[in-house]
């Protein structure tokens, strides 16, 4: 991630001499040309580690604004309290960088602007999640089906499965290889296509839990 980081903040090609590959073809993360700036002030890698640290805390104020909106204050509090509080939480910010810490802080405020009806922001947030990583629109897809059930509001669900599934198929299928990556294994069974994946998954979905 600091070699990466660090190639990206001085506009030079992002080849990581740990995976021989390119940073968007070992895992397609484009959030990381954005966070590249925080070298232009420092070039110790601890800056990504104080950044990781804050936006994992930062996390618990859209968690706490949605919590207040439906529970009485204390209890919101204590809802933003166990966000802090969870091991996986805990856990993420003593551990080295990565990119899936930036995830909480985004679907906080994706959580909250749908709640509150604002879809342009809504959407812009929809587009910063699934920058994270390539497999996140898989993740985000079914947050359609909860947007259906729950506001009734059919087009945004349509809009938001198919822009997240069509996000990772692309990033996955069609610009990874392009980029050079040959084989792709993050959740894809050894021989199998994505698709052959995608659908033992469907067939399966307890495969997703082991």
């Amino acid at each position: 991630y600091d070699q990466s980081l660090w190639l990206w903040s001085k506009f030079e090609k992002p080849y990581s001499t740990v995976t021989f590959n390119l940073d968007l073809t070992d895992r397609f993360r484009p959030i990381m040309i954005p966070i590249s700036v925080l070298y232009w002030f420092s070039e110790n890698e601890r800056v990504i580690l104080i950044f990781q640290a804050v936006v994992l805390g930062a996390a618990v104020f859209p968690i706490w604004l949605v919590a207040k909106s439906s529970l009485p204050w204390i209890l919101a509090i204590v809802v933003a309290f166990l966000y802090l509080d969870f091991i996986g939480i805990g856990a993420t910010a003593v551990f080295d960088f990565h990119e899936m810490a930036l995830l909480p802080l985004f679907l906080g405020w994706l959580f909250y602007f749908l709640s509150r009806g604002m879809w342009r922001s809504y959407f812009v947030t929809l587009f910063l999640s699934l920058s994270v990583r390539e497999h996140v629109g898989f993740l985000l897809a079914t947050l359609g089906f909860y947007v259906f059930v729950v506001f009734k509001n059919l087009k945004v669900a349509l809009f938001t499965s198919f822009i997240s599934l069509a996000w990772s198929i692309a990033a996955i299928a069609v610009i990874m290889p392009m980029l050079g990556q040959n084989y792709y294994a993050s959740f894809v069974e050894k021989d199998d296509t994505l698709g052959q994946a995608i659908l033992s998954y469907l067939k399966n979905p307890l495969f997703a839990v082991e």
